[in-house]
């Protein structure tokens, strides 16, 4: 049964962004998605701390991996900076698109985490196996089909975060984490290898 709803949402997302993109939008196709997602999680009686919803475990997880943040996000506006596009970044526009970040970030997290790990967590029957976090990053990597950058960046990203997710279980961190590097990777590096962040059948567009 969890196997099967990891296949299903995986192939649905999937099929979205190479095909029914063009007929509905992200808000009519996604926010079903995760209603339907949020149902499973209850159905499998998943609360609040069990999908990462409780703010209470987000002073520890900041704590132990907030440095790491911090230094990923100096050495990326670095690149900014050496790229000559620092200033570009001080404005309400960036602001604006900064919190966006953020916002899908925590969304995708979500999805991610809360949703695809406790899916695997419960295939597995049993949390602690290794593989759980190595599945959602090739997963997550696999769903930014064939945007190569993407792929390798959210595959790492994917297996990272599962693991503190797995430890924390707080979705807030990791939506933070999300949306602060992809909003800095999307500007450190030239549209020509981040193809403004194009998947599916819109990479072949840009």
């Amino acid at each position: 049964m969890h196997l099967y709803w990891i296949v299903f949402f995986t192939t649905s997302v999937m099929f979205y962004l190479w095909w029914l993109r063009y007929y509905l939008s992200v808000f009519e196709f996604f926010m079903p998605v995760l209603i339907v997602m949020l149902m499973i999680n209850i159905y499998f009686d998943e609360g609040l701390s069990r999908v990462g919803l409780r703010p209470s475990s987000f002073r520890g997880c900041f704590s132990d991996y907030g440095e790491q943040l911090a230094g990923v996000s100096i050495l990326l506006l670095w690149g900014i900076f050496m790229a000559g596009n620092l200033s570009k970044l001080i404005n309400y526009e960036s602001a604006s698109f900064l919190f966006r970040y953020i916002l899908v970030g925590f969304v995708q997290q979500y999805f991610v985490n809360g949703f695809l790990v406790n899916r695997l967590a419960g295939f597995y029957g049993n949390e602690c196996n290794k593989n759980i976090s190595l599945i959602t990053g090739f997963i997550f990597g696999l769903i930014h089909l064939p945007n190569l950058f993407l792929m390798i960046v959210t595959g790492l990203g994917g297996y990272l975060c599962a693991n503190i997710f797995l430890k924390y279980r707080n979705l807030y961190f990791n939506g933070l984490s999300h949306g602060v590097v992809a909003f800095l990777l999307f500007n450190a590096f030239p549209e020509s290898i981040t193809r403004h962040f194009a998947v599916g059948i819109k990479y072949f567009s840009n």
